[in-house]
């Protein structure tokens, strides 16, 4: 059991933040279409937003396009990288070597019409590793992931090169490959079960099959801190996918555009010391402990302070986050940007049994108001990602007639205010610690991106919290 909840911690923090607008949902879900190299090792964190396109292989199923959120961190030891999350487990010269958790976007949603009724398939989490041979000609890379959500229970094995070219603010990484999906995977993901057949849709079990693969990234540095990516992939479907009842198209293209902010105005001088993330004292760190209950009230009232509630009978809440600045100006306004990784313990017996909550964060902190000189106060909005071990009570209970059903993996957001204690206190022992309220939301942003599936509501929970920061 321990292990499975540190493989989902890992999975928690994998980067998925920003969805702000997308076009709706249709009844399949998207490849990965970043190939996201983890070979940066500068400690900066990273929020961005992804439009996506492809084209599904399933019959009825057309190009789809909507916004994905990322969050993205590189570090010598931990990293985030596009739907991955891991360790970076060894590195010289000539070789690489990564372990992570990757999130599976693969399969279609539950539909009521149309040539995949009666059908559906989850996207699941994968564990895997990957090896890398460093040559002048490029890189060449194997990698290796198998089903731990027990959805498909399959494997994937991927063999492809890579190599960077770059000029001025342009780098380009191309790559070519192939990857074997084993039988059980094509099963899952292209297979008809006996009781999911019809007429015009006979049981099918496809083998074991490989797939060629290609791509490139096209990345753009417009500044210190903006850069825009550009992805495409082609992959070619083997012929025991292709041959699947359900399949009509055996070419797939996946196309991507990537805005991204990279939060970091650490000057590093030219003395051959690079930044570090963890032991950089110019940054303080944060911890805040919070507590609180459930609540039916819309978001939007909750911000307004229209209707903020503590009811002790519904559904509890408490956490602890952690956080370290990563700006103090952001594009020279006064807003402060933080990291904030969290876990939340989940009170819900006893409509079901109590679990964890696990968070990454990007969030900004504005403090500039008039009274801030006697009175420091902080206003702050956090947007991330939250993977929850059950889906939370109120999700469920919200769950539609339509049946668009509920994600563990959803959006995050943070709305807080809080003062400072010390000024409030008049006392030098609290002067780095905050009180005040906020609100942990999570939602599929109606239903509009496809990594958080067919999820169209969400949750609130208001909480009371001390934060304190220290160097």
């Amino acid at each position: 059991m321990a292990v499975a909840r540190r493989i989902r911690t890992h999975y928690s923090l994998l980067l998925l933040g920003i969805a702000l607008f997308a076009a709706p949902a249709t009844g399949w879900s998207f490849g990965d279409v970043s190939f996201m190299p983890v070979d940066d090792y500068s400690q900066r964190w990273s929020l961005a937003i992804t439009g996506r396109t492809q084209t599904s292989p399933y019959k009825d199923k057309d190009f789809h396009s909507d916004i994905a959120p990322l969050i993205a961190y590189s570090g010598e030891i931990f990293f985030l990288a596009g739907t991955k999350a891991g360790i970076h487990a060894f590195k010289n010269e000539d070789w690489r070597a990564n372990v992570y958790a990757a999130y599976r976007f693969g399969g279609y949603d539950r539909q009521e019409s149309g040539f995949l009724a009666g059908m559906a398939r989850e996207d699941g989490v994968d564990a895997g590793f990957d090896i890398t041979r460093i040559t002048p000609l490029g890189d060449f890379t194997f990698d290796a992931t198998s089903d731990i959500t027990s959805k498909s229970n399959g494997q994937v094995l991927s063999l492809y090169w890579s190599r960077y070219y770059e000029h001025g603010d342009w780098k380009v990484l191309p790559w070519v490959g192939g990857s074997w999906y084993s039988a059980d995977f094509n099963r899952y993901y292209y297979g008809v079960e006996e009781d999911e057949a019809t007429a015009d849709r006979p049981a099918y079990y496809g083998d074991e099959t490989v797939s060629f693969r290609i791509g490139t990234d096209i990345r753009y540095r417009i500044d210190h801190i903006q850069y825009l990516t550009f992805n495409i992939e082609y992959e070619r479907l083997g012929d025991d996918i292709y041959n699947s009842p359900i399949v009509n198209e055996q070419d797939v293209l996946k196309l991507g555009i990537n805005y991204r902010l990279e939060f970091s105005d650490e000057k590093i001088e030219p003395t051959g010391r690079s930044y570090d993330f963890l032991t950089s004292k110019r940054r303080p760190w944060s911890y805040r402990f919070a507590a609180g209950t459930s609540t039916d009230t819309k978001l939007n009232e909750i911000i307004r302070g229209s209707h903020i509630e503590f009811d002790d009978t519904q559904t509890k809440l408490v956490s602890f986050f952690g956080g370290k600045q990563l700006m103090r100006t952001f594009f020279g306004t006064n807003w402060e940007v933080w990291a904030n990784l969290g876990v939340a313990y989940r009170l819900e017996e006893p409509y079901q049994d109590n679990f964890f909550e696990y968070v990454a964060a990007i969030k900004f902190f504005y403090s500039n108001f008039p009274w801030s000189d006697t009175v420091l106060t902080r206003f702050g909005v956090a947007e991330g990602l939250s993977y929850a071990e059950q889906v939370p009570y109120t999700e469920t209970a919200k769950k539609d007639a339509d049946n668009k059903g509920t994600s563990h993996l959803l959006n995050y957001l943070d709305f807080s205010f809080d003062a400072n204690l010390g000024d409030i206190f008049r006392s030098r022992s609290v002067r780095h610690c905050f009180g005040g309220f906020s609100v942990h939301h999570r939602s599929g942003i109606f239903a509009s991106a496809d990594v958080y599936g067919p999820t169209d509501g969400g949750s609130n929970v208001n909480t009371l919290y001390v934060e304190c920061l220290y160097n």
